[in-house]
């Protein structure tokens, strides 16, 4: 299953999107995760994400945002 969640230069993300991932990640059902993100503030992300638990989260790496894409 595919959901897109923000579509946003990593840059532009504010402390709200990284809670909404969260938000969204912990009510999931999945165990395994996969987060694609902009490289630049990859790691904020993964400090906000870090506490869950029970689950496998994978961030990767995106060097173009998603909304450049056609």
């Amino acid at each position: 299953q595919i959901e897109s969640i923000l579509r946003k230069d990593s840059l532009d993300m504010t402390d709200d999107d990284r809670q909404l991932i969260f938000d969204k990640i912990e009510a999931d059902d999945h165990q395994y995760i996969i987060v694609t993100h902009g490289t630049d503030t990859i790691i904020e992300t993964a400090k906000k994400i870090m506490s869950i638990k029970n689950k496998v989260i994978v961030l990767t790496g995106a060097i173009e945002p998603a909304r450049s894409k056609s």
